[in-house]
């Protein structure tokens, strides 16, 4: 993949990383980082997201979680043989994702093997949804039933 010139013009700069140096990055990433990284997209999120700033005073804040199957080789992390919708049983990985659906916002995205079902990661999904959002809705006085 190639950098686009006039995406990169628009952010004022001439060019960017490669994507096989940001591969070599994210490869060097440990566990620790991860989680650095997971933390600074939650502050992202709080301080830009829609759906956090949502006035449960008002109205209920409505969320999708849905699992949708990625095709990919079998040497891919985390493929497995399951079930992946119009493609049927093939090599995959599911994407997890909780949507904030009345901002079409996609609040967690998270990776699973592809022969998982919703039934396997519904709680994973809700407890990720309570951990980076349940804190601030406690603040606010609002409940969070799961």
């Amino acid at each position: 993949m190639r950098s686009d010139p006039a995406l990169q013009r628009a952010f004022g700069r001439n060019a960017c990383a490669d994507q096989s140096v940001v591969q070599a990055t994210l490869n060097a990433c440990t566990s620790t980082n991860v989680a650095q990284m997971m933390r600074a997209m939650d502050t992202i999120t709080q301080q830009h997201s829609l759906a956090f700033r949502h006035d449960f005073s008002s109205a209920m804040l409505l969320i999708d979680i849905d699992l949708t199957g990625l095709l990919c080789g079998k040497k891919c992390e985390d493929a497995a043989k399951g079930y992946q919708a119009e493609a049927g049983i093939r090599w995959g990985r599911q994407m997890g994702r909780v949507i904030a659906a009345q901002y079409e916002e996609v609040v967690i995205d998270r990776l699973y093997p592809g022969h998982l079902h919703l039934s396997k990661v519904l709680r994973p999904l809700v407890e990720d949804l309570e951990k980076r959002d349940g804190h601030w809705m406690m603040r606010r006085g609002i409940g969070f039933e799961t």
